[in-house]
């Protein structure tokens, strides 16, 4: 038994209707012929928008022009290309960031000419951000902890973070117990101060500046990270309750158009060391997913702060010893002293040089 043969208009209307990848077709001007309407990113354009028109005209945000040029080297060159990562602002959707693999094919010509082009868009989005986040984190392995001293480690903490994953970082950590004693585990007090120790990108105003001692106001999402030690993200709207708390404090973060944070505490055995708080002013907002990345930049950084400070503590506890161990200042003597303490005296009990 034979099929029917295969209708190539079907086969074409098909895949337009019913591809969840985005398709277009393009003429030698550059302009849409036909698209899949369901596709990501142009999903609720209007038809108008779209036949007709070039990328530019109803993506005019994406990618930055590299859509139009990948184009324009498919027609000029009449070589596919394949896999082409490109990301921007969806139109239908623009408080969203995607990620799109393009794949042009040239469609051949009569006359050996490119009358126009096929094009092949997949939403890699969720993929991308996947690898982003793991490029995070190795990139966290790489520049953490290569000395052992304590603002050095908090400074590479967010340099590594800033600008790939947040748009700022903070480090804020507890000072050491008495006399450089390591702090008790367990929830901290809210009036416990935290000292800034480093903070990225170094162009941004903030209340607190570098050195900074001082308690966060309480309640926020600070003080709630340092009394669970849990890690949260925070949406940030300018009404938000807990900006009260400390209004004055809070201006530069509202200034900024933060619009979402992490605060992750930075803890090791046991013991809370710090915060890590991660900013972002862009459109696309932390979500949970991105916590993950949050939690183990803060383990990473924490093991090696922590290490870091129990040197420091060791250091001071052996230079003191050290200090106490050593004799005291020898008394200057005159070279008349000298010779009185150093001369023999016969048939006496002292004994000295000779003289």
């Amino acid at each position: 038994m034979t099929g029917f043969p295969v209708d190539d208009t079907a086969v074409l209307n098909a895949l337009f209707a019913d591809s969840p990848q985005s398709l277009f077709v393009f003429d030698a001007e550059r302009k849409v012929t036909r698209y899949n309407p369901a596709g990501r990113g142009v999903r609720g354009l209007p038809a108008g928008d779209v036949i007709g028109h070039v990328v530019d005209d109803f993506v005019p945000e994406f990618g930055a022009g590299q859509l139009r040029k990948l184009i324009e080297d498919a027609l000029t060159t009449g070589e596919p290309l394949r896999g082409r990562l490109v990301r921007g602002r969806a139109p239908s959707d623009p408080r969203r960031t995607l990620a799109v693999e393009v794949s042009l094919f040239p469609l051949p010509g009569r006359n050996g000419d490119v009358p126009g082009l096929v094009g092949v868009v997949e939403d890699v989005t969720e993929r991308q951000a996947a690898a982003d986040r793991l490029a995070v984190l190795s990139a966290v392995h790489a520049a953490v902890g290569s000395t052992l001293e304590v603002r050095t480690t908090a400074e590479e903490l967010v340099h590594a973070l800033v600008p790939a994953f947040a748009d700022a970082a903070s480090v804020d950590l507890l000072e050491d117990g008495p006399a450089g004693s390591p702090r008790r585990s367990g929830p901290v007090p809210t009036d416990v101060p935290l000292r800034r120790t480093a903070f990225a990108p170094a162009t941004v105003e903030t209340s607190r500046k570098q050195g900074d001692s001082r308690p966060f106001p309480f309640p926020t999402p600070f003080t709630q990270a340092l009394n669970d030690t849990q890690a949260r993200v925070v949406q940030v709207s300018a009404d938000d309750p807990w900006l009260s708390a400390d209004r004055d404090g809070f201006r530069p973060l509202i200034a900024a158009d933060v619009r979402s944070m992490i605060v992750a505490p930075l803890m090791a055995r046991g013991t809370v060391l710090g915060l890590l708080t991660l900013y972002r002013n862009r459109t696309d907002l932390f979500e949970e997913a991105d916590l993950d990345v949050a939690r183990q930049a803060a383990g990473t950084a924490s093991a090696h702060l922590d290490n870091a400070r129990s040197y420091r503590r060791e250091h001071t506890v052996a230079s003191a010893l050290q200090r106490r161990l050593q004799p005291g200042e020898m008394p200057r003597l005159s070279a008349v002293d000298d010779a009185r303490q150093g001369r023999v005296v016969r048939g006496g009990g002292r004994v000295g040089w000779g003289g």
